[in-house]
């Protein structure tokens, strides 16, 4: 079942030409990484999927018109709160969840993210990789069925990069759909399939594996390097 379908899609900025007829579809419940080396348009195309932008021409069609859930690379420019435990309440709240569920939620989510510590810190006082994994706090307590994870590990040590992959994994295998942003072959990897971006076009999309095996490929979009 699709549960997003780009078609035709295109989007400048003053006289650049970002993304160009992009066209691709993903299925609900899928792992998918965007590729691409910095420049190739992968951040513009997670805000266009999430409705953050508005393109100049073609469709992104999400199903049943769902949220997407989005993880910025700059944990700053999406991070509200004064404390941790405030900036997960947040966007509860707008859920007109109980204070008790509110409470559970965050509980939950701070343990699978070994953040349980943080909890009454103020965001002021943390790190660039804890605002990251605060972030992503932020965004799964919602309970979205769509995620894009933009660059979200790039702030993070190898150990807390491994917890965020764990979590993805459960996502995926609960049903939840998941599209990582990236530009390291070695994360893109964990995903079944992959989409590369190259001057602001789609140069692949097919399965993952057959990427990797695929040394021209990598070559001629400048992923080689990385891999």
């Amino acid at each position: 079942m699709k549960i997003i379908e780009l078609h035709k899609v295109n989007y400048s900025v003053k006289d650049k030409h970002i993304l160009k007829d992009i066209s691709f579809f993903i299925e609900k419940g899928a792992y998918v990484s965007i590729l691409g080396m910095n420049g190739s348009g992968k951040s513009t195309l997670a805000l266009a999927i999430s409705n953050l932008i508005k393109i100049d021409s073609g469709t992104v069609n999400i199903k049943d018109d769902l949220k997407v859930g989005i993880v910025l690379e700059n944990p700053d420019s999406q991070i509200v709160g004064t404390t941790v435990e405030e900036d997960i309440a947040f966007g509860l709240q707008n859920l007109q969840l109980t204070r008790e569920q509110i409470n559970e939620r965050i509980d939950f989510i701070l343990k699978d993210l070994d953040i349980e510590h943080l909890k009454y810190k103020e965001v002021i006082e943390l790190s660039g990789g804890q605002k990251q994994k605060l972030a992503i706090a932020s965004l799964l307590a919602m309970g979205y069925e769509i995620y894009i994870l933009d660059e979200v590990t790039s702030m993070l040590d190898p150990e807390s990069k491994e917890i965020v992959f764990q979590l993805i994994d459960k996502l995926v295998k609960s049903g939840k759909t998941v599209i990582q942003i990236t530009h390291f072959m070695e994360e893109a990897k964990r995903s079944k399939t992959s989409i590369v971006l190259n001057n602001g076009k789609v140069n692949y999309f097919g399965l993952t594996n057959q990427l990797m095996n695929d040394e021209e490929s990598l070559k001629k979009n400048n992923l080689i390097e990385v891999w």
